[in-house]
């Protein structure tokens, strides 16, 4: 099956896909780099109010084959806005490979009053936390395809994100003491939706 490198440059940093993904029609490249791009950009406009953001799909012979883009330009015209607190619910960030999996917990957190952003693997997670600084919570499962699984993930996120709280679901992997760094929380599978809440708001209640 064929393998596509997804590189992002989101105008401040560069992101090189050294994992891949494998992509059973060339046709769905586009749509899977597309809808990457809108993922990120979406997840990054409240950041700045200038910015690109650019994907580019690499195959094997390392030759670009498509490119997609967006570009932010935006500015507020009435200053009472601006001035304006609004209150912003915590956000988590899902670290899932499993699409139906993923989807499921995005709707128990999104369902209790935490915003979502989605990854299928430790790499986009990074690139993701690389863009915004408003994630509160990783929320990984334990077994990952790519260079790292969550546990390291995990250890990742606290080392460079020391504030990010921790939650690692896992069905059937073996997770020891010390596995998870300090203050990570270990939630098994199946969870319910009052797990995920309750695993939740005892991350980011001293937030």
């Amino acid at each position: 099956m064929p393998r596509y490198f997804f590189d992002l440059d989101n105008g401040k940093t560069n992101y090189v896909d050294t994992v891949g993904t494998e992509v059973a029609d060339p046709k769905i490249v586009e749509s899977e780099a597309i809808g990457f791009l809108a993922s990120v950009f979406k997840d990054a406009v409240h950041e700045d109010s200038n910015r690109a953001f650019l994907v580019s799909v690499r195959n094997t012979s390392d030759r670009i084959v498509f490119t997609t883009a967006l570009t932010l330009q935006s500015d507020w015209r009435d200053a009472g806005y601006v001035a304006a607190k609004t209150t912003k619910r915590p956000v988590v960030l899902i670290v899932e490979d499993e699409f139906l999996s993923r989807m499921s917990a995005a709707e128990m957190i999104s369902d209790h009053g935490f915003d979502v952003v989605e990854a299928e693997n430790a790499d986009l997670a990074i690139a993701i936390l690389e863009t915004r600084s408003d994630v509160q919570v990783v929320f990984t499962d334990v077994r990952l395809p790519g260079s790292m699984d969550g546990l390291k993930l995990a250890k990742y996120v606290k080392a460079k994100w020391p504030p990010i709280k921790i939650i690692a679901t896992s069905e059937q992997a073996v997770v020891r003491e010390g596995d998870l760094p300090g203050g990570g929380v270990l939630l098994p599978k199946p969870y319910t939706a009052d797990h995920v809440a309750a695993a939740l708001r005892a991350c980011t209640a001293a937030i």
